[in-house]
């Protein structure tokens, strides 16, 4: 990249040492979602923190439902549909 990533969290040295500390995932997930943004001209990338149940295909994005709130899936999509409205 030609810029800096913008970073989800505070960016501040240390005091003593000058050095700054950075969550990796927040600035990873940013310079993720800025290259997204310019290959796919979109404005916005949704992220859901989970996915299906029990699901190992990580290709495919999709909104199951559930009633049941015992059902591990339920707060899943609970969260998902928050997130996609």
């Amino acid at each position: 990249m030609s810029a800096l990533p913008v970073l989800g969290s505070p960016v501040q040295p240390l005091p003593g040492l000058g050095q700054p500390v950075v969550d990796q995932l927040a600035a990873l997930l940013e310079d993720i979602e800025a290259q997204l943004k310019r290959w796919l001209g979109v404005s916005k990338v949704l992220w859901l923190p989970r996915g299906l149940y029990a699901d190992h295909d990580t290709n495919v994005v999709l909104l199951a439902w559930t009633d049941d709130s015992s059902d591990p899936q339920h707060e899943i999509s609970r969260q998902a549909l928050e997130i996609l409205q």
